[in-house]
């Protein structure tokens, strides 16, 4: 049986993926590894539909850690030699009282070992995209009637003497 010309000989990608996982693994960037290999151009929630695809693939994936794993033998350099470098930046830093570098030092070990939360990209949800309709209906009937009540507290509260009056004039609430 003919071999696929589409497909890259060595470990069964396209050409175009093969090119999207070395762009990848140079750039780190998948967007622009995906606009380089595909020559793509479109919306962005489109490209990023794509690039999140193409990362899910088990063959892209594979081909992504065989590339990082082979860098990493080339430069002949492991985690904890990674790990003790930023360790020593960390502590010239701080003897040279450069306090934020050497933090950042410590943020990296940190966030390699799992040591903070991190927050997802994107846009977070809010508790009020929760609620069904109706009980956005009355969230906001509650709201507008704690605005009622503070403007008649403020309108109802005597003006001290050289305090703004009229129009425009702002007051505080406590």
């Amino acid at each position: 049986m003919p071999q696929d010309p589409n497909k890259y000989p060595l470990n069964g990608l396209t050409q175009r993926q093969e090119n999207f996982a070395l762009e990848f693994v140079r750039t780190g960037d998948a967007i622009a590894a995906y606009k380089a290999s595909y020559k793509a151009g479109g919306k962005p929630a489109t490209i990023n539909s794509e690039c999140n695809r193409l990362l899910r693939k088990p063959e892209i994936k594979a081909r992504i850690l065989e590339l990082r794993d082979g860098m990493r033998e080339r430069m002949e350099i492991t985690v904890a030699e990674v790990m003790k470098e930023l360790w020593d930046n960390s502590a010239r830093a701080k003897e040279a009282g450069q306090i934020p570098a050497s933090n950042q030092a410590l943020i990296a070990i940190g966030n390699h070992l799992g040591m903070f939360e991190r927050k997802q990209a994107g846009p977070e949800e809010s508790p009020i995209d929760k609620l069904t309709p109706q009980e956005r209906r009355e969230l906001r009937a509650a709201l507008e009637r704690e605005r009622d009540r503070r403007a008649a507290l403020a309108a109802a509260r005597p003006v001290e003497s050289g305090e703004p009056v009229g129009e425009g004039a702002s007051r505080t609430l406590n």
